[in-house]
């Protein structure tokens, strides 16, 4: 606003010109740095006077609030164009005077006297009567040619001359003379009729719809009546549409390729700034539109922002300080409880937040909210927040790995490390869950036949490959007794559908095992002990007893303060054992209780065996026989299942030989069922030795 220079104060030009617009004596102007020039007593075009408070920097700065681009924003009026205007105005306003007399009082027209009495009426009184009169021959004239034309538009100035009379003889020298005139009113109609439909035609286009090929032709009556078609549409005084030659075209052209063309109401209440703005000129600097743009537009926005009172105000530093530390504050308690890709989006949802507000703020409010500090806080502290989560990952990352790496499956611990906070849930936990007992039929008898390298071969590739299936499913390894596999779906990582998840494990580890009897025998491995399974009746080599049961158990560490495990304990442990157990009983590979059948009955198939008394329990358990997937069972297996549930039926309301008859039926398809076997020699004992009156189908198991 102005400078303080060997004790006098030197102030802008904007400022200037905006008191003398405003009508303020520069004595009267106050300062008060830190807070605002005042210009007082300021009166506006519109007659109001009011105070004007100029916001304002210790040293007196003010901040611009820029309108926009210099050229794109405010007219740029080039100085030969305004040469020229001030060289041919007095014609041109000679002749919208005769324009405007003849439309208002055609009478006049014919008498000098009145007619230049009426045209310094009509504000012509500093124009030569020359100009006056030379301005109405002319509209006298234009009037007859654009009447005659609105008439017949294709008329020839020949063909005008001819219908108004004119000898033949004399036809050839008068359209000489008129053709100029003629031709121009004769354009002008059709260029109004094409701009009346599209104001903003490029003049190219406009000459194309005309057929002319010459575009100066054209170019001032596109010019002129494009801006009186813009700024309210051709009026009744603008007929008729000839314009003068002499106002001339400046070298810039608009979008439709028109040069710029003024007239004197462009300079009605404008304010002009004077200066140097080509591009080969020293004045041209850095603005917010450009690295180069000439300085007289700070000049014409300074002005602007005071005349509109637009002005801007920038946030005090203790208010960018409490910004930055609230940012700082919600980055804090936020993005510790995010991964790294959800922080970040956090912090881009911040980020974007900050600046929508700040941008809305500046441009509904006028205040300039500080950018730099608040982003540089976002980014910054969300780099330190992940960077020392990324630290403390890895710590509980080799804790975790250290404590439990040697007793749960590895994806269990990748799954830990990655969910650190589940570890505040191990030690005593009780929930429902699945728990898995597996055990190798007749073990021992293959310890007894196989040397010891060759066991732990065997061992080592069977458990290999069970507990890759465990794992894959989620499941955790609990421990290993010799050949049996103790497991649990649903900790220390909890699932919804556990009792699901080992149903299925419990199928892929039966057909992978079918898998591996085959590749031994592929392979010629094992050949004497399978041979020796066959001899002694054994049923098939390498046969794998599974039990399955879901409900409450407790999960946690067991143990001392030295030695630790990580296991389940409860009475649905200790039934899932007991059904591994009873597979023997029945003859089948995989028993699951009711609460896991149905869990999964949705994706697997079953047949429900019978309902039984485990060693150690009294209530009873209905127990089924896990045929596979669902859609993956064999139809033979399917019809077996429906003859068993029906000899079921019948055997619980006793009719012995009826049921017999359909285990029979049963073991014709499948000779090697164990259950529909088990049941016929139970129906045999029951004929000879019937069960008493209060018989509940129970089946009593009397050993584990």
């Amino acid at each position: 606003m102005g400078l303080v220079y060997d004790g006098r104060i030197y102030l802008s030009l904007a400022l200037i010109m905006a008191c003398d617009y405003l009508q303020v004596p520069l004595q009267n102007i106050r300062f008060i740095p830190g807070e605002f020039v005042e210009l007082p007593d300021a009166t506006f075009p519109d007659g109001t006077v009011r105070t004007v408070k100029i916001p304002v920097t210790d040293q007196c700065e003010m901040l611009v609030n820029w309108a926009g681009e210099y050229h794109k924003t405010f007219r740029h009026l080039p100085y030969n164009l305004i040469l020229d205007f001030a060289q041919f105005e007095p014609d041109n306003r000679a002749l919208k005077i005769a324009k405007r007399i003849a439309h208002q009082n055609p009478e006049v027209l014919g008498e000098d006297t009145l007619y230049l009495d009426k045209a310094r009426a009509e504000g012509g009184d500093d124009l030569p009567a020359e100009t006056l009169l030379e301005m109405r021959n002319i509209v006298l004239d234009c009037q007859g040619f654009e009447m005659t034309l609105q008439e017949n538009p294709d008329l020839t100035p020949d063909d005008f001359l001819a219908a108004v009379g004119v000898p033949e003889t004399s036809v050839a020298e008068f359209a000489d003379a008129i053709r100029p005139s003629f031709n121009r009113i004769k354009n002008n109609l059709q260029i109004l009729t094409i701009l009346q439909k599209d104001p903003n035609l490029p003049l190219d286009a406009v000459a194309r719809k005309m057929g002319i090929a010459r575009l100066e032709d054209i170019q001032l009556g596109v010019g002129i009546l494009r801006n009186l078609i813009q700024k309210g549409g051709v009026k009744p005084e603008d007929h008729p549409l000839f314009f003068l030659d002499r106002i001339k075209s400046a070298g810039l052209q608009d979008e439709g390729g028109v040069g710029q063309v003024i007239t004197g109401s462009d300079f009605n209440g404008a304010v002009l700034f004077y200066g140097l703005t080509a591009t080969g000129t020293h004045d041209l600097n850095p603005t917010p539109f450009g690295p180069r743009e000439a300085m007289l537009g700070a000049h014409v926005n300074v002005f602007n922002t005071i005349l509109t009172q637009n002005f801007l105000e920038r946030i005090p530093k203790w208010g960018n300080a409490v910004v930055m530390l609230a940012l700082g504050l919600l980055m804090g308690f936020l993005i510790p409880r995010f991964r790294a890709l959800p922080g970040a989006g956090i912090v881009l949802l911040l980020l974007s937040a900050y600046m929508v507000s700040a941008f809305l703020i500046f441009a509904k409010l006028g205040i300039w909210m500080d950018v730099l500090g608040p982003v540089s806080t976002l980014i910054i502290g969300y780099l330190s927040i992940t960077l020392y989560n990324y630290v403390q990952k890895e710590k509980e990352k080799e804790f975790v790995q250290g404590a439990f790496g040697h007793y749960l499956d590895p994806k269990v611990i990748d799954e830990l490390v990655e969910n650190p906070e589940q570890l505040g849930q191990l030690g005593g936990d009780l929930r429902v869950m699945t728990a898995f007992f597996s055990d190798v039929a007749s073990f021992s008898s293959m310890s007894e036949n196989l040397t010891p390298v060759e066991l732990v071969e065997l061992l080592n590739e069977y458990l290999t490959n069970m507990c890759d299936i465990i794992g894959e499913s989620g499941g955790t390894i609990d421990k290993f007794e010799g050949d049996a596999i103790i497991a649990f779906w649903g900790a220390p990582i909890p699932f919804d559908d556990h009792a699901q998840r080992s149903v299925i494990a419990a199928i892929d580890m039966q057909h992978r095992i079918d898998e591996l009897r085959a590749k031994w025998k592929r392979e010629g491995k094992m050949v004497e002990l399978r041979q020796i399974w066959a001899d002694r009746g054994f049923g098939e080599f390498f046969r794998v007893r599974m039990g399955i049961n879901t409900g409450e158990m407790v999960v946690g560490n067991m143990g001392s303060n030295t030695r630790i495990d990580y296991t389940i304990m409860g009475d649905s442990v200790n039934l899932a054992a007991r059904l591994e157990g009873a597979g023997k009983a029945y003859g089948v590979t995989s028993m699951i209780a009711e609460p896991t059948f149905r869990a999964a009955r949705e994706l697997v198939e079953a047949r429900e065996l019978d309902s039984i008394r485990v060693v150690g329990k009294d209530e009873p358990v209905r127990v089924y026989e896990v045929l596979g997937r669902k859609g993956e069972v064999d139809a033979n297996k399917l019809e077996v299942v429906d003859f068993f549930t029906r000899g079921v039926a019948m055997y619980r309301e006793r009719k012995w030989d009826e049921s017999i008859g359909l285990f029979e039926a049963g073991l014709k398809i499948d000779s090697q069922d164990g259950p529909c076997r088990i049941f016929i020699d139970r129906c045999h004992d029951y004929k000879q030795s019937p069960p008493p009156e209060d018989w509940d189908a129970v089946y009593s198991l009397d050993s584990k």
